[in-house]
């Protein structure tokens, strides 16, 4: 069976009617089963059993014993136990989850190869929409707090506690759950980590019959429950990590007293060298006795930088300014810097999610269809693909963009990374390739430069799906004639290409000339406008700079970062975008001139040679390496087929 929809109930016998009849109209009784995990004390039990002998849809019920009860959590794992589906969907029974979200995540699921699918809440800025004010403002407190405890476990979820997801059966270790209260899928993303989680988004609805369970005792189980995992989960040594950084405390407070106490150095100078050395014996004891295999930590030289950062900017002017500006203790002093450096580390670290964008609000979504040949969908504009952007939703999405919260992507299995160690202040991306889907995950840096985002990032992933589909996209220029046959034009520099592009427009009456500077064209000769604007006297876009950025990359240096930051604070001229009827036109390749006198196959090697990228991003090359593909070729196989029409 493909799948299990449970449903923990609790004096819902209005409700099951209705949320069978829905269910039954969405999903056949070939691929799913309806399990409810039944804790009623009404006749909610006796209701399950006389729909289960009529319903189309297979129904089955596991009424717990009182002394079996321990609270909707509970139910859902032993919902998981007994269930048959080789996927589990979770949801409420009181219709507040529509049931017509259920095959939207299953379809997301196979589609994305996910482990699990987070059906979330539509939000604003206060919290969840369709609760009341309090409630909203509760789940928000809630939200909030359990990212503090697990920033990283929640860190792909906007709604870590909705209680409505799908999830793949065999990756639950329902053996390790310590289920309490009703926040089960909190528990599910912090004891089974590693899992390839995306979310679909759907808006909560109004609850059909009965009352919520929802009161004050829920919310402390929870708190309880909150801090029960977070002493627990992962078998992470908390004890220890406490003990080596109370020791840290006391050491650097001592050698303050040491050294500038009896006035043996100069307080500043006393403050450096105690931070320094405590700093270095923290480390060390972090990595000999509390995470001694642990790979996933901060690099040493990562650790030292910061550290350097925080004492020269921010300790050493806390520290004078309590000392000699204030005339406070010494150690009252040197306790107050360290407590407010350490709060300030903690809000701008990558693992706390300071931002406007920690309360989930509402986003627009933007759609782009590319001739038919493919669809992307992105949360945040993208002006470089102004021209496919498309009102409606797109029957099928191949191209997904979402933005991670925490800033650092998640890598699971099969995913391609680039990341430059900065957490969510910097670029970072995680792609999830499939046959023909991909899913990219950006960190929230990169939505300040769209402009960064598709020249490093979508571009290089069109030209990977594109050329999937036997279609190439090419730095070169389009001339039409009313027979729909197409010249392209090429070159290296992109004005000499238009001014080129022009100057035959101009010389032929036939020939309509188009301002875009890019093109696709299919294995079967057919040539389609790829209209781009143009950004012209930033000095950030000239190739000498881009060629040294790919240099400083290749020795470890957060290029991209900086590249995305200047482009936020300088954003790129884009000249206006000429929308033309002929540039929904498609037309037969019938010219390729790419410079020069050259043969058709020279010519189309120019062609391809003129739009490779001199920059050095290296996600074309990920995706290549990943697949064991030189793309070279392949591009070049699909360019021979284009240019045999042409032949012909």
């Amino acid at each position: 069976m493909e799948l299990t929809v449970i449903v923990p109930t609790m004096n819902e016998a209005g409700n099951v009617q209705p949320l069978v009849d829905r269910l039954s109209a969405v999903l056949t009784h070939e691929m799913a089963e309806v399990l409810f995990v039944d804790d009623s004390r009404d006749e909610t039990p006796q209701v399950i059993a006389a729909l289960a002998e009529r319903s189309a849809l297979p129904v089955r019920l596991l009424h717990r014993p009182l002394e079996a009860r321990n609270g909707l959590s509970g139910a859902v794992v032993d919902g998981l136990q007994a269930a048959r589906g080789r996927w589990v969907c979770v949801m409420d029974g009181d219709l507040q989850h529509p049931p017509e979200v259920v095959p939207q995540l299953l379809a997301a699921a196979q589609k994305l190869d996910a482990d699990m699918v987070v059906a979330s809440r539509k939000a604003n800025v206060l919290g969840p929409q369709g609760l009341t004010l309090f409630r909203t403002l509760t789940s928000q407190s809630l939200t909030i707090l359990a990212r503090a405890m697990f920033p990283r476990s929640l860190k792909d979820v906007s709604d870590p506690l909705t209680g409505f997801f799908l999830v793949r059966r065999d990756q639950v270790d329902a053996g390790r759950l310590q289920p309490e209260g009703f926040k089960i899928l909190l528990e599910i993303l912090v004891r089974c980590p590693d899992m390839r989680i995306t979310e679909v988004h759907f808006d909560f609805a109004e609850r059909y019959d009965g009352e919520s369970k929802a009161d004050f005792q829920e919310g402390m189980r929870f708190f309880r429950h909150l801090m029960t995992l977070r002493l627990t989960a992962h078998q992470r040594p908390m004890g220890k990590y406490l003990l080596v950084g109370l020791f840290a405390f006391l050491l650097n407070n001592g050698l303050v007293w040491l050294l500038a106490g009896p006035a043996i150095l100069h307080p500043l100078l006393a403050v450096v060298l105690a931070t320094e050395l405590s700093d270095l014996i923290s480390f060390w004891a972090n990595r000999r006795f509390v995470f001694p295999n642990d790979g996933s930590g901060q690099k040493f030289g990562r650790y030292v930088l910061i550290n350097q950062l925080f004492l020269l900017f921010l300790r050493l002017p806390l520290f004078a300014l309590s000392f000699f500006g204030l005339e406070w203790p010494l150690l009252i002093s040197n306790i107050l810097a360290i407590a407010l450096t350490t709060g300030v580390r903690y809000l701008l670290s990558d693992r706390w999610i300071w931002t406007r964008d920690l309360l989930a609000h509402e986003r627009s979504i933007n759609y782009y269809d590319i001739h038919g040949l493919l669809t992307i969908e992105s949360p945040i504009p993208l002006p470089d693909m102004i021209y496919f952007q498309t009102d409606r939703e797109p029957a099928e999405i191949d191209i997904r963009l979402r933005l991670d919260r925490h800033g650092t992507p998640r890598r699971t299995r099969d995913t391609i990374s680039y990341d430059e160690g900065l957490g969510r202040l910097g670029f970072a991306v995680t792609i999830y390739p499939l046959e023909r889907f991909a899913e990219v995950v950006a960190s929230p840096l990169v939505q300040r430069s769209p402009t960064v985002l598709y020249s490093n990032v979508i571009e290089p992933l069109l030209r990977w799906m594109l050329w999937e589909r036997k279609v190439l996209l090419v730095k070169a220029g389009i001339l039409m004639d009313e027979q729909g046959k197409a010249i392209l034009i090429s070159d290296r520099d992109p004005q000499r290409m238009l001014t080129k592009a022009q100057a035959l427009a101009a010389g032929s009456a036939d020939l309509t000339g188009m301002d875009n500077l890019q093109s696709l064209i299919s294995a079967d000769g057919m040539v389609y406008p790829f209209p781009k604007p143009s950004t012209k006297g930033q000095v950030l876009n000239q190739d000498w700079i881009r060629r040294l950025g790919a240099r400083l990359r290749r020795l470890g240096l957060p290029v991209a970062t900086v590249y995305t930051v200047a482009q936020w604070l300088i954003p790129p001229r884009r000249e206006k975008l000429i929308l033309r009827a002929e540039h929904q036109k498609r037309a037969r390749l019938s010219k390729i001139d790419a410079g020069h006198s050259l043969s058709v196959g020279a010519a189309a090697a120019q062609l391809l040679a003129n739009g490779r990228d001199p920059y050095g991003f290296p996600l074309l090359s990920l995706l290549a390496d990943r697949s064991g593909v030189n793309f070279d070729e392949k591009e070049f196989e699909v360019m021979n087929s284009a240019i045999s029409h042409l032949k012909n």
